[in-house]
């Protein structure tokens, strides 16, 4: 049986969408039963304290490699290239007939140069993240203009590249041949948890409007436009639940300004996070303006609450989904002001709930779908190595 690992420098398993994009993938390729699975990463995030991490349709190994939590540039790099070394290492042991590489970590496409030609290789991208880094200052800028150079160069040497939505294609199409979308979304048995949510009601109508933001704390999230816009909304309560760069930085802002209306959990796993969620009445996710190609899956999370959704981000594949969708409320990221006016016209929408979202995400945005044909994909570039080789 040809063995297929799968490289991610994000923790494996865990609560991000990243974790939940590689776990999609991994189940796609293992239901088919014509590959052995490996998922190679730096292991569990917190959110999987007491859970069973084995499984039986694919295997799990992890490095146990912290992640870095500062924002120094320099040391994140030589962070992420520790991990990949260590990720290699660990993948050669298991003598792989395929690999397949998540980023957005750009140092996990050096597995194309170490590789070679010797066996075939598969990139998932789920960001650009040097379209990100161009779009800031100068030294990011010079950066970023590096980093594209660089990742582009090595992406071409890949047998497949794969991208999440539209607006990355558009971005790659040019430099790589022939790549192809498969998109987020959710996994069927969390949408299930999620679809249920919209039968639940508020008995008492005096009770504080929930505003909820589950996802990475970090730097790029910027929630500080969140906390702003309900500071002195007395009759709103904001939950932050996640872990980040930016989260001790954001609780000592909330502490100094007694800002009593907004809470931050931390990490929770899934069983803790549903009731919060079974509480919120508005969901709500932000994109930084610079990530322009970005759609997190994370929207279509809420949406399959039913539960409205304010979605705080720069024109592209994201807001475009305002047109599919019912509830979806789209504000200028990073605009505290406007966000406040928003969540002040929403304060009606308690219990409100849109099931025709539900009936779309069922219909178009489920993980399993996309995950065949993943599956399929990674088959066609297995048995064209093997027909090279034979020539």
């Amino acid at each position: 049986m040809p063995h297929t690992a799968i490289l991610t420098s994000y923790p494996f398993p865990g609560f991000a969408a990243t974790s939940n994009r590689v776990l999609s993938l991994a189940k796609g390729i293992a239901e088919d039963k014509y590959f052995k699975v490996t998922v190679i990463g730096p292991g569990p995030d917190r959110s999987m304290e007491g859970q069973r991490l084995d499984r039986d349709d694919f295997t799990v190994l992890s490095v146990n490699q912290k992640q870095y939590t500062g924002s120094n540039l320099f040391i994140r790099g030589l962070n992420e290239a520790r991990l990949f070394i260590h990720l290699i290492n660990r993948a050669n042991k298991c003598c792989p007939d395929i690999i397949i590489v998540t980023i957005p970590s750009i140092f996990l496409l050096g597995v194309t140069i170490i590789k070679g030609k010797n066996i075939p290789i598969i990139i998932d991208v789920r960001d650009l993240v040097w379209e990100y880094f161009i779009k800031k200052s100068l030294l990011y800028r010079i950066v970023g203009k590096c980093m594209k150079k660089i990742c582009i160069i090595l992406l071409r040497q890949a047998d497949k590249v794969t991208l999440t939505n539209q607006a990355e294609y558009n971005s790659l199409v040019k430099y790589v041949s022939s790549p192809e979308i498969i998109y987020n979304g959710l996994d069927k048995s969390r949408f299930n948890q999620l679809r249920s949510l919209s039968n639940y009601r508020s008995n008492k109508q005096s009770e504080k409007i929930n505003i909820t933001y589950a996802g990475n704390i970090g730097f790029a999230q910027k929630i500080d436009t969140l906390i702003d816009a309900a500071r002195n909304l007395q009759n709103i309560k904001v939950t932050l639940i996640g872990n980040g760069k930016d989260f001790f930085r954001l609780q000592k802002y909330i502490d100094e300004n007694q800002i009593n209306n907004v809470e931050m959990t931390g990490e929770l796993n899934w069983v803790e996070i549903i009731n919060y969620y079974k509480k919120t009445d508005i969901f709500f996710v932000q994109i930084g303006k610079e990530f322009t190609t970005a759609l997190p899956s994370k929207i279509f999370e809420c949406l399959a609450s039913g539960k409205p959704l304010i979605l705080a981000a720069p024109n592209g594949p994201a807001t475009e989904l305002s047109t599919i969708f019912d509830g979806l409320h789209i504000v200028e990221p990073e605009d505290s002001v406007m966000l406040k006016e928003k969540i002040t016209s929403l304060i009606s929408s308690k219990n409100v709930t849109y099931p025709n979202n539900i009936k779309i995400i069922e219909d178009n945005y489920l993980r399993e779908n996309q995950a065949l044909i993943f599956s399929e994909m990674v088959k066609e570039v297995y048995f064209k190595s093997i027909n090279n080789i034979a020539y």
